[in-house]
């Protein structure tokens, strides 16, 4: 059995707490309050004390019914917060009571806030390919999906065109790192200038490029392919004022889209055709 001194020090040690509490009574009128509340909501206890929901403006609703975790903006007597509170339903032998327990998670909060921010501009940066500014594997893929579903819905034609240079490992070896990666670089950028505005290009391996091609047929894809490494051959990426210089050599691989195909396996049928290209120009080579 608590005597008056226990509950004058449980009172007190309630009043001192790092959070805010408010006591509810079972009409749901507020009994008690903390200085914390007094400070969140910036008014004396003595003007809350004894009223309900229905007598107080909707801004104080947070006292009755509050969210897991809510944002109580500023106002001329207080500054903005982040509070998260907590309910407990006691059973007294008297009365029952309802306890709201708040605590000022402003500072999670920012750090949360910090923590999107950063996972965005992560997701943005996963996104893309550091060398050449263009989408990588994985948002290819994440372009790719909705189109194929497009196409399986609709029987839409759609094609992606995978360009190759086959020697980059040798380019960089007798040209240096930094000259291999400015061809690619050239490649895609004569790419993008003639490509439409509703095509994708991407760079899915180290001297690889892939283009998405909506609303584009097999004989299409093709001739597009063909006119496209026509004119990268007849540009600058091709220039060796060097003679010793390896020529660039470029292996295409073309695949539409047929049923039963997802985004995957529609890259993967460009791969196929592009090692089959590869291994048909070698054996030219070795036969000459």
């Amino acid at each position: 059995m608590m005597g008056k001194d226990d509950i004058s020090l449980i009172k007190h040690a309630l009043e001192d707490a790092p959070f805010g509490v408010a006591i509810l009574d079972y009409q749901s009128k507020l009994i008690w309050l903390n200085d914390v509340i007094e400070n969140y909501v910036g008014v004396s206890s003595t003007e809350l004390i004894g009223r309900s929901r229905m007598t107080l403006p909707p801004e104080f609703e947070w006292l009755f019914n509050p969210e897991k975790r809510f944002f109580l903006p500023a106002a001329s007597n207080r500054r903005p917060r982040w509070l998260k509170a907590t309910n407990r339903t006691l059973h007294l032998p008297q009365a029952t009571a309802c306890v709201h327990y708040y605590t000022d998670v402003s500072a999670e909060q920012q750090l949360r806030q910090e923590r999107d921010k950063l996972n965005g501009e992560l997701e943005e940066v996963s996104l893309r390919d550091p060398l050449t500014g263009l989408p990588n594997r994985r948002a290819l893929l994440h372009l790719l999906e909705p189109l194929v579903a497009r196409s399986r819905r609709y029987h839409n034609a759609l094609s992606v065109v995978r360009i190759n240079v086959g020697n980059i490992t040798l380019l960089a070896q007798k040209l240096g790192a930094a000259a291999a990666d400015q061809i690619i670089n050239n490649i895609s950028l004569k790419l993008r200038d003639q490509t439409r505005w509703a095509d994708h290009i991407g760079r899915i391996g180290y001297g690889e490029l892939l283009m998405v091609l909506p609303e584009t047929d097999e004989t299409a894809a093709r001739g597009l392919a063909e006119k496209l490494i026509k004119n990268i051959n007849e540009t600058e990426v091709q220039a060796a004022h060097d003679q010793h210089r390896p020529k660039v050599e470029l292996h295409v691989g073309v695949s539409t889209w047929v049923n039963g195909d997802d985004a995957k396996r529609l890259i993967r049928k460009a791969e196929h055709e592009l090692l089959a290209h590869t291994v048909e120009i070698l054996n030219k080579t070795s036969s000459a």
